[in-house]
């Protein structure tokens, strides 16, 4: 078949046809109308979304492993402040001492002081190192002294506290008693460092 002799048959309606069919094919096969781009265009929106959101997550765990960092700093340091209050060892002799001495700076009357009873301890993980003792004085002498016992940089606590007024008019005179308890580490309750006064 000579393809030129074919073309030369042509007439205008077979020309025409076949310029439709062409046209067809050419608008199944390749013509766009823009859909293809638009998927590029959200295929790209979506990445550059994933990216952002990696990011931000990357910024946020730096932000939080900052903030980690920090707070276990401050953590520790809390830890290193509260230790100074438990001594390794409290001697009772020492303590009894301290009270006795306290006393006699304060102006009241060191009735009674003696190593406490046997107790339970509140705290398994503690060693407690207790005295009794009865003083007598003046209320704000009393109170002082006992504010002055708070100062001893040591983790304390008074147990069966009593008063008693004795005495009253102007300067009344009032009887504490209390069991002083002092609270010391033991050797795997706290690492070395805690030293009080």
């Amino acid at each position: 078949m000579d393809i030129k002799q074919e073309f030369e048959k042509l007439d205008i309606p077979k020309s025409l046809g076949i310029g439709l069919v062409i046209a067809g094919l050419y608008w199944v096969l390749w013509f766009d109308d823009g859909s293809s781009i638009d998927r590029q265009i959200n295929q790209k929106n979506q990445e550059i979304t994933a990216s952002r959101n990696k990011i931000k997550s990357i910024v946020e765990t730096i932000e939080n492993q900052k903030k980690f960092e920090l707070e276990l700093k401050e953590l520790n340091q809390n830890i290193k402040d509260f230790q100074v209050y438990f001594e390794r060892d409290v001697d009772q002799n020492d303590l009894q001492t301290k009270v006795s001495k306290l006393a006699e700076q304060n102006k009241v009357v060191l009735n009674k002081l003696t190593k406490a009873e046997d107790r339970d301890s509140e705290f398994d993980k503690y060693k407690e190192t207790a005295v009794y003792f009865e003083i007598e004085g003046d209320f704000n002498s009393i109170m002082e002294f006992i504010s002055k016992l708070t100062e001893m940089n040591s983790a304390i606590d008074f147990s069966k506290m009593e008063f008693k007024a004795l005495v009253g008019g102007d300067f009344p005179v009032v009887s504490f008693k209390t069991t002083l308890v002092v609270y010391s580490s033991n050797s795997a309750a706290l690492p070395p460092g805690g030293q009080g006064g």
